[in-house]
């Protein structure tokens, strides 16, 4: 039954996720790409961060069927929220004819759009070098910690809550004064802020230090996390822009199935700090990748489709 549902989750999921990312270009002006996900990571955290001591919280008081019991009743919750939203019209071609759903018509539209456009395909590019990186670290993290900065599992959950609350003051910092920076630069250089820095982090193990450079990863996570996901949702056409995040999506979650495969595998055959190395190496040459290969001067292309109404209002007011 677990592996079931489990599965079932994660098609879920599959749905819901690009979904998402492809709906919020359509409810905010393309201006306020960046403050709307970096708003968007800060719910996600908060979320983690107050779910986890809460189900633990209720798993002491009232066993496991509570858990499980509050845990549905959030996601109904959340499906009460997102019922009033006013979606705009499925968007048209270019050509301005609506198209008819078509399962393998619109997927392989989407995989014209990723060969076609040099800014998307480094995108998947990126993606993957970051998940891939970043996954190859959670199954050596733990031992890290035990075998080479010799602390036990307490360390852990101190570390983790640091990151944890570094990236909520992140969001927050993203989303107040992520417009006045690129959404290609806090891309960039966020992943080669993040990568040097766990490059450090992990060859100079003091724990004080591993507190501090944890916390400003925290931060950078968070911008560069924005980042990808702006300069993605600006570069696709509305369109196929729910193709586009679609693909992406299976995309990630090959790049984190191989990463922690690979992660593993290769802590085993040479050490922990080795494969900790390499995943480092990774995400920063996905930053160094975005600063050669996406030009500081991108512009924004025009939404297709259907226009977010503050944009028309704004349109409207100026002519007049």
């Amino acid at each position: 039954v677990v592996y079931v549902v489990a599965a079932l989750q994660s098609t879920a999921a599959a749905f819901s996720q690009p979904a998402e990312s492809a709906l919020l270009p359509t409810l905010v002006p393309v201006e306020e790409l960046v403050q709307a996900n970096a708003l968007n990571t800060l719910n996600n955290r908060l979320g983690r961060f107050i779910g986890v001591p809460l189900g633990a919280a209720l798993l002491s008081w009232w066993g496991l069927h509570a858990v499980v019991v509050v845990d549905a009743v959030t996601f109904l919750l959340a499906a009460a929220l997102i019922a009033p939203i006013t979606a705009p019209a499925r968007a048209s071609d270019p050509d301005g004819v609506p198209e008819e759903p078509h399962f393998w018509r619109e997927w392989t539209a989407g995989l014209r759009v990723v060969r076609h456009d040099r800014t998307i395909a480094v995108l998947f590019v990126v993606f993957g070098l970051m998940t891939f990186g970043g996954t190859m670290l959670d199954p050596l993290y733990v031992p890290w910690i035990r075998d080479v900065l010799d602390e036990g599992v307490e360390v852990v959950a101190v570390i983790t809550m640091t990151h944890s609350v570094a990236g909520i003051a992140g969001s927050l910092l993203v989303g107040t004064w992520g417009s006045r920076f690129s959404a290609r630069t806090l891309m960039g250089w966020g992943s080669v802020i993040a990568g040097v820095l766990l490059l450090v982090k992990f060859n100079v193990p003091v724990l004080w230090l591993t507190l501090a450079l944890s916390a400003i990863g925290g931060v950078t996570a968070v911008a560069s996390s924005a980042g990808v996901e702006t300069l993605a949702q600006e570069r696709t056409p509305e369109h196929v822009r729910g193709r586009v995040f679609g693909s992406l999506q299976a995309f990630i979650w090959l790049a984190s199935l191989l990463g922690a495969v690979v992660g593993g595998v290769l802590g085993e055959l040479t050490s922990v700090l080795v494969a900790i190395n390499v995943a480092g190496v990774l995400v920063t040459v996905a930053g160094v990748v975005v600063l050669l290969a996406i030009p500081a001067a991108t512009g924004r292309p025009a939404p297709r489709g259907r226009t977010p109404a503050r944009g028309r209002r704004r349109r409207a007011a100026s002519r007049r």
